[in-house]
């Protein structure tokens, strides 16, 4: 007898059963009948053990790529990762569209990208692993207001 287990990507696998009768028997098949989801989820599991560490390989380039970034580079990535506009994140940020245009153009040299999803890709790609690891959402990229008194400065 054999059973195939589908893993949901363009290969499968196939286990061959044999017995000593002549045939299975009934209840041969459908014990097999049940332990197919099992199995299949075993394959899976399996599969996605192999492929963790290439994507924890992967984010740690993404990372010292995004480390290549000024801070306000980061705030304007982080805002059009978000979906934002440039109008919008020129207003939020106190800045023409034109200077946010040209954080962008830094942005994707420094990544080495051509365009914003490519870029938001890469900043997104690191977050799902920050937050898959710490259990929660990481705030470290969210824009901050700073809070200085007039003739403060921030190294103070």
């Amino acid at each position: 007898m054999k059973v195939y287990l589908p893993t949901g990507a363009a290969t499968g696998a196939s286990l061959v059963f044999s017995t000593t009768r002549t045939r299975f028997a009934e209840s041969d098949r459908l014990t097999l009948e049940r332990l197919v989801p099992h199995l299949a989820q075993l394959r899976r599991n399996t599969l996605a053990r192999r492929t963790y560490p290439a994507l924890i390989d992967s984010t740690a380039a993404a990372r010292m790529r995004l480390l290549r970034l000024s801070p306000r580079e980061r705030v304007v990535l982080t805002r059009a990762a978000a979906g934002e506009t440039n109008a919008a994140i020129a207003a939020a940020l106190f800045v023409s569209p034109g200077t946010v245009r040209k954080h962008l153009e830094h942005i994707y040299d420094k990544l080495g990208v051509r365009t914003r999803t490519e870029a938001a890709a890469i900043y997104t790609q690191e977050r799902v692993v920050i937050q898959s690891r710490a259990g929660h959402p990481e705030r470290a990229d969210t824009p901050r207001t700073s809070r200085l008194r007039p003739g403060e400065s921030e190294r103070n």
